[in-house]
């Protein structure tokens, strides 16, 4: 993911194959999100997309 130059405690939304929730930054490289919002990622090898409400683009 890389940094995301973002301050920490900023909340993202999560899209992984057909789950989604909410993310919480808690390091530059680093957000904690439910399990099942990322089981597709370890079941299906889907994509992990994060938005933050500044960006109008989700970053993979």
């Amino acid at each position: 993911m890389g940094n995301v130059n973002k301050p920490l405690g900023v909340i993202c939304s999560i899209n992984c194959g057909l789950e989604q929730g909410s993310g919480f930054l808690i390091e530059p490289e680093i957000i904690v999100t439910a399990r099942h919002v990322i089981a597709p990622y370890y079941s299906e090898c889907a994509s992990i997309c994060v938005k933050f409400e500044s960006e109008p683009d989700a970053i993979p």
